[in-house]
């Protein structure tokens, strides 16, 4: 049998059945898993599925691995892989189920945390004796395709696998990955048993049915009495009902009530069964989920807040000074957000990490939007409801999620905004703008919403390429890169014990000498410092626990092997820091 390399996923995510496509967001620290699969020429990889929430964290210790993968797992192709800025998107086909009991360790010292497993795949076939459940199978899917509002938002490759001339497992496989949702998932993924993989998906659609529509199976010949029909002719109107009587308790403001008012009588008149209904519905939800005039905004702690920053970052003075100012000034004002800050400096100098610790303190929700590379305006200004599948801006859809409108958002690396669809600046100068944010109108929801409580930090590496009446809206906090003292301390105190507890090696003998500290703080840049530790941490844990060395001390030459694969950055030469 083939020896694949595994990978694993938490059971608490959306589990991947066969025949469907499956996408991964893979960190950088775990893409070492898919290079090693590309350096072997391979394109396949197992995805194991594990009831821990740190699923990666496991696979420093094939024990553990062992005792929480689930015994079924899933073969996978990589069709497509797309890099992002601290995370690469990876498009997996799913090939077919396979048993992860057999595993091994890879001995290469250049990759010796990578697990294989043996691809065993499970039998995916109809039995003899299943010849009743393959007809119950058809059967089913006959019924399925007249029933249209189960497949509203499917994609019409999935009727078009029902309609074909493919086996009913596929079939089976094709309705289990579009219906079952969570737990049913992942319990149709470990059964064995066909007989038991149908019976979950038969639940499933039993409620879908249920829910969407009168008994599918009676004979067309059947018809309800004239009070079943009075009935079915009072639920839409109780449905609508039930919206003016949300509408009319949502704290919104009198203005907007007028106009969702008469959004619900248009619901009144519109067939129950057409997606027109499904669409003003859709409308309604999420007008009725923004969190009208809730704030959770308390005044910050400001004596908590110095003493963060001081056991996060060290030095920044003139940065923690200002902001102590700012945050003092929103105290006395009662909340209100003030100017719009900018936070200017190379990577890996704290801008993120400073924002979510002033979210934290002033218990605003943090909402975080990435700009880097953003092209389409709808992203900050919503789709027009006239567009099939449109829906709110990002920005919206976080604030409904959060419950409250005053959220610290931050915007990050605004210097590198795209122009593709629309002008991402115009929108950014409403919202930014203390003048009109006040009624900020998304192009979905069609109504003003009062952001002038939320407040607004942006990140970038280089202010020069920020646009000019950007520039003209925003504070300039700049973080300016450390030196080389500033490193040695930031080593040492903070990035050696942070790397160390990390990947639990407290108690293990692997430890620096001082000419590999001097020679890793020669690195420009405390993320890659970060990174450099963590792997000089792996090799040293690997030489201890794998190949019994009594201990390791990891010296300057290991530093020098390692230090060739970073790149030293030339962005803090091109903003003169």
């Amino acid at each position: 049998m083939n020896k694949v390399p595994l990978f694993l996923i938490s059971a608490n995510e959306t589990v991947p059945l066969p025949g469907g496509t499956f996408v991964l967001d893979v960190q950088t620290e775990n893409l070492h898993l898919f290079s090693s699969v590309e350096k072997n020429g391979d394109q396949y990889v197992i995805l194991g599925v594990t009831e821990d929430s740190n699923p990666m964290d496991l696979l420093a210790n094939p024990h553990s691995v062992m005792d929480s993968l689930m015994p079924v797992g899933v073969m996978c192709k990589i069709i497509e892989r797309e890099a992002a800025i601290t995370f690469t998107v990876i498009t997996l086909k799913v090939m077919h189920r396979v048993l992860t009991r057999r595993m091994s360790r890879n001995q290469s010292q250049d990759d010796p945390f990578t697990i294989y497993v043996e691809d065993e795949p499970v039998t995916e076939e109809f039995l003899e004796s299943e010849t009743q459940l393959r007809r119950d199978v058809m059967d089913m899917i006959i019924i399925l395709l007249g029933v249209e509002k189960i497949w509203q938002g499917s994609s019409e490759a999935i009727k078009r696998v029902l309609l074909s001339e493919t086996h009913a497992l596929e079939k089976m496989h094709a309705i289990a990955d579009n219906l079952l949702r969570g737990q049913d998932r992942l319990e149709y993924l470990q059964h064995l048993n066909n007989l038991d993989r149908w019976n979950t998906v038969l639940s499933v659609i039993s409620k879908n049915i249920s829910k969407n529509t009168n008994s599918p199976k009676s004979p067309p010949k059947r018809r309800p009495t004239a009070n079943k029909q009075d009935k079915n002719q009072k639920k839409p109107k109780e449905k609508v009902l039930s919206w003016r009587e949300k509408v009319e308790a949502s704290p919104m403001p009198d203005s907007i009530r007028d106009k969702i008012f008469r959004e619900v009588s248009k619901l009144e008149n519109t067939p129950k069964n057409s997606t027109e209904y499904a669409q003003a519905s859709d409308y309604l939800r999420w007008v009725l989920d923004i969190p009208w005039g809730k704030t959770s905004y308390v005044p910050a702690d400001l004596r908590k807040l110095k003493s963060i920053f001081d056991e996060t970052h060290y030095g920044l003075d003139e940065v923690k000074e200002h902001l102590i100012e700012i945050m003092c000034i929103q105290e006395l004002q009662a909340g209100s957000a003030g100017s719009v800050l900018c936070f200017v400096g190379p990577p890996g100098t704290g801008k993120t990490t400073i924002a979510k610790a002033i979210a934290d303190v002033s218990n605003r929700p943090l909402i975080r939007i990435a700009l880097g590379g953003l092209s389409d305006v709808s992203e900050l200004r919503g789709h027009r409801r006239t567009y099939v599948a449109s829906r709110p801006s990002r920005l919206v859809s976080e604030i409904s999620d959060k419950g409250s409108m005053d959220p610290l958002v931050l915007l990050d690396e605004v210097d590198k905004l795209a122009h593709y669809k629309g002008d991402p600046t115009a929108a950014l100068l409403e919202l930014l703008d203390p003048e009109q944010n006040d009624h900020f109108v998304d192009h979905y929801l069609e109504v003003p919403l009062d952001l002038s409580k939320a407040m607004f930090i942006c990140t970038a590496n280089d202010q020069n390429k920020i646009p000019e009446p950007l520039l003209d809206r925003m504070e300039m906090i700049k973080f300016r890169a450390y030196t080389l003292e500033e490193r040695d301390i930031i080593t040492r105190q903070f990035l050696l014990p942070k790397a160390q507890k990390q990947n639990n090696v407290t108690d293990l003998p692997v430890t620096f000498n001082e000419d590999a500290l001097v020679a890793i703080i020669e690195i420009p840049q405390v993320r890659q410092i970060e990174m450099l530790l963590a792997k000089l941490i792996r090799t040293g844990v690997t030489q201890v626990h794998l190949y019994e060395k009594p201990e390791y001390i990891i010296k300057a030459e290991d530093v020098e092997k390692i230090k060739k694969n970073y790149k030293e950055p030339t962005i803090a030469k091109r903003i003169g820091f």
